[in-house]
C-alpha cells in the first residue's frame, strides 16, 4: 500500500488486501466493498 498525503488505510482494508493476496477475494470484491463503504448517496432532487 502506498501512503498518500499522510493517510493510511484502515486495518479492515489492509485485511481485505491480504485476503486478495491469498486468493480469498477478487479485486472486483474489493471494488464492491469500497463502493459500498464510500459511495455518496444521491439527493432525491437530483
Amino acid at each position: 500500500m502506498i501512503k498518500v498525503d499522510g493517510l493510511e488505510p484502515t486495518e479492515e482494508f489492509k485485511e481485505y488486501i491480504e485476503k486478495e493476496k491469498r486468493g480469498e477475494v477478487t479485486m472486483e470484491d474489493i471494488k464492491e466493498y469500497l463502493d459500498k463503504k464510500y459511495k455518496v448517496k444521491e439527493s432525491a432532487g437530483a
